[in-house]
């Protein structure tokens, strides 16, 4: 006999509609759905049903609730028949219930599992954890690591719900500059794209306040090495207008300069900024007139080699090049150097039909060396 007082709440309350009723195979599927809906909640998976759903989140390899520290044989051997007893209760009750309307229960039966389910299965359910290895997700992941496979950065996905996903994401905003850098890159981005929209503009609110007052800092430089540039066009474009003009009056300084302590040219520190977004200018909302500042840098030697060592891949692009092919054949008509490195590549590897208009010119100076001297005349 059934004692309502003795019963979980909440399990009560989605059976007894139909329980007081006399309706008791209603009763059992109200009770097995509240499990399976108890089961989603715990682990936060409500992508997946019935026995997929016991399958994914019991598994015997990858649990991801556990009901024990499921170390020992004895605990092994608990966590993996609770698993087949949630199945048990799907495959042997819910599921011939829901396709068969002739299947009846009577009050005794129907008393006996809904009393193991309050009193075992629910009760088993409550006391669970969540994958029980890892207490602190940021320190195992930046602090107890070196790997950011692509690999390893599914299977530790694979083992974080939903919820911490998006508490990891938000410590990694706050904690951004105690992340090694030019490490976790990988893992850092796919976190950000395994996120819910929701979740995600929740992150892209915290980048925002963090970069609203960022200055030449390790904090900005630690974004523009961490994240990925789709997230660009994510953020507050007040934001972003400053960043990218921040960016451009670093470029417009940006130059080597020889030491006079160890004899190596050295970049000067007004310009170390724009250095970290050599990737990134491309999806700049000034980026021409960062191209068109890249280009006149290379009548300055020093400047010339800032550029050529940060910036190659833009200022050779061959949409500016033939942008600039009759300012660019007058350079080389005066023999320059740094115009000579432009097209250089291509001249010795490629066979593009459309860049050989800078040939004749070219192999009359292939061979000259860099200058010592610095040009003045800036027609830009």
């Amino acid at each position: 006999m059934i004692n309502k007082e003795n019963f979980n709440k909440d399990f009560w309350n989605a059976i007894a509609s139909h329980y007081e009723k006399d309706c008791y195979e209603d009763a059992l599927k109200d009770a097995c759905l509240y499990i399976i809906e108890l089961v989603q909640e715990k682990s936060e998976n409500f992508d997946m049903d019935g026995e997929k759903l016991i399958n994914n989140i019991f598994s015997e390899k990858n649990p991801k609730l556990l009901i024990n520290k499921n170390q020992t044989p004895s605990e092994i051997d608990e966590q993996r028949g609770y698993g087949f007893i949630l199945k048990g209760l799907i495959c042997a009750i819910r599921n011939p219930l829901s396709h068969d309307k002739h299947i009846k229960y009577s009050k005794e039966t129907t008393d006996s599992v809904l009393m193991f389910i309050n009193n075992y299965i629910i009760a088993k359910l409550d006391d669970t954890k969540e994958f029980g290895y890892v207490d602190n997700w940021f320190s195992f992941i930046f602090i107890n690591n070196n790997n950011d496979s692509e690999r390893y950065t599914n299977k530790i996905l694979d083992n974080i719900n939903k919820k911490d996903r998006v508490n990891l994401m938000k410590e990694i905003v706050e904690k951004l500059v105690h992340i090694p850098e030019g490490k976790y890159s990988y893992f850092i981005n796919a976190l950000y794209n395994s996120l819910t929209i929701k979740s995600k503009n929740e992150i892209v609110v915290m980048l925002n306040r963090k970069l609203i007052n960022a200055g030449d800092d390790q904090y900005l430089r630690m974004f523009f090495n961490h994240f990925n540039q789709e997230i660009w066009d994510e953020l507050d474009e007040l934001i972003t207008v400053r960043i990218e003009e921040m960016v451009l009056e670093s470029i417009k300084k940006g130059k080597f300069v020889s030491s006079p302590f160890t004899m190596e040219d050295t970049i000067v520190a007004e310009t170390s900024l724009s250095t970290w977004t050599c990737d990134w200018i491309k999806v700049f909302s000034n980026y021409e007139e960062i191209k068109k500042i890249l280009l006149k840098k290379l009548y300055n030697k020093d400047e010339a080699k800032y550029v050529f060592q940060y910036f190659y891949d833009v200022v050779t692009d061959k949409n500016l090049l033939l942008e600039n092919a009759d300012e660019i054949i007058k350079e080389l008509k005066k023999k320059n150097y740094y115009f000579k490195r432009l097209i250089e590549e291509y001249m010795l590897f490629g066979d593009d039909p459309d860049l050989e208009i800078f040939r004749k010119d070219y192999d009359k100076i292939k061979d000259i060396d860099e200058p010592e001297n610095i040009i003045e005349d800036l027609p830009f």
